[in-house]
């Protein structure tokens, strides 16, 4: 499909005043160059209320303004997405969208010649069957190791393709890890229902290691061993290289030439890898990436020999789908996988969700490492006629996350 417009929304709370001004400023000067045609700001009633300045801009710009009410009670997922489904409305199917925080990631001469470059060429065609989206999503980076953590501060795609990824399923949020990361539910909705490993993933979430090396050690030794968590790290890969284009680079870049180590990447902590635009992201405590370079080398099978390589290559290979009887190894391994499941029924609204029993050995290995025992992770404790729901998405979170207020300091305004 070819693209007919660029639309570009930002979306949420204006944080930084002055930074909300610069970004306006760069996406109507895109704008002006027939980079963008259209901008919207999404947000809730009464958040530009504070910011006079910034409302001024906005008009001096002639940007169009979305607002809705703002939730009385906030689902951490649904409070992000709100904005952005309620602009989508009004954009049309063959329009290109990108979304934009202002306080993250300036819109600089990177992200200019991405959109010159999507204008002429469009997003790539996505031809597996039962994909959820038809055309790549652009994300403006991933953890490596952390499956289904793709960066949302700026991501792109079709209108369509952007509304599967801010679907909301608010059951799904009952049974939700209390140390769940909000954007690792935007990337994994339109994932759920062909592969419900990932909703056990979820419930068992023990959280990043934000630069705490004993919990990062207790984390590498609790996945060392897990059938389920080389699963959902190989489902990462596949989604990661069939799915998304990671950061917004046209520029083409020679991967790495020595193979990917995939034990020190999953279980040897500070032994990490290098690939173009791969660096340590000290916030999170984990290898992040801003090209797809790393996950490129893994799903073409350039890793270092070893069980748990042959185990995620094994799972890759099932996730292409069906082949000939397998004679190697990893082909034997592959063949113990189901293949995708496009057909399976989303989980009915009043089932109370019960771990798979991988899950459950993987749970295990967290709480032998010291880490928070099961119940903690999108289950309930009862007590008697008590029960009690253990969930962060139902409210403000338990994460230890501390953003700095420079995000300069976090290399995330103007580096793409």
């Amino acid at each position: 499909m070819a693209v007919q417009d660029v639309v570009s929304i930002m979306t949420g709370r204006v944080r930084d005043e002055p930074r909300a001004m610069d970004v306006v400023r760069a996406l109507a000067g895109m704008r002006s160059q027939g980079l963008i045609d259209r901008i919207l700001f999404s947000t809730w009633r009464g958040e530009l209320a504070p910011y006079p300045d910034l409302e001024r801009e906005l008009g001096t710009h002639d940007i169009e303004i979305i607002q809705t009410p703002a939730p009385a009670a906030s689902l951490q997922e649904s409070h992000q997405k709100l904005p952005m489904l309620a602009a989508l409305n009004f954009v049309d199917a063959r329009s290109f969208v990108t979304r934009h925080r202002f306080d993250r990631l300036f819109p600089d001469q990177v992200f200019a010649s991405y959109l010159a470059f999507i204008r002429q060429h469009g997003p790539e065609e996505i031809t597996l069957p039962h994909a959820p989206f038809r055309h790549r999503v652009t994300v403006n980076s991933a953890l490596v190791d952390v499956p289904f953590f793709f960066g949302d501060f700026m991501f792109s795609g079709f209108r369509d393709d952007v509304a599967a990824i801010v679907d909301i399923n608010a059951h799904a949020e009952l049974f939700r890890a209390d140390a769940l990361n909000p954007e690792m539910t935007f990337f994994a909705a339109p994932f759920l229902h062909q592969f419900p490993e990932i909703a056990d993933y979820f419930a068992t979430y023990p959280g990043l290691s934000y630069g705490r090396p004993e919990f990062d050690r207790a984390l590498r030794a609790a996945r060392q061993g897990s059938a389920f968590y080389l699963d959902l790290f190989a489902l990462h890969v596949h989604v990661a290289t069939r799915h998304f284009s990671i950061g917004y680079r046209t520029d083409a870049a020679a991967p790495g030439q020595a193979k990917v180590d995939i034990d020190a990447l999953l279980f040897r902590s500070g032994e990490l890898a290098v690939s173009p635009g791969t660096f340590y992201f000290p916030l999170a405590g984990h290898l992040a990436t801003k090209r797809g370079h790393l996950f490129e080398q893994i799903a073409a099978g350039h890793v270092v020999k070893s069980a748990a390589s042959d185990h995620v290559v094994a799972r890759l290979a099932a996730l292409r789908g069906p082949g000939k009887a397998p004679r190697s190894l990893a082909g034997q391994i592959a063949a113990r996988f189901a293949a995708p499941r496009p057909d399976t029924p989303p989980p009915h609204p009043f089932r109370m969700r019960v771990l798979g029993k991988d899950a459950r050995v993987y749970a295990d290995n967290l709480a032998a490492q010291g880490l928070p025992d099961v119940p903690r992770f999108g289950a309930v404790t009862r007590n008697g006629r008590v029960t009690d729901y253990h969930v962060a998405q139902l409210a403000p979170t338990h994460s230890p996350l501390v953003r700095a207020n420079g995000s300069t300091d976090m290399n995330e305004w103007g580096v793409l």
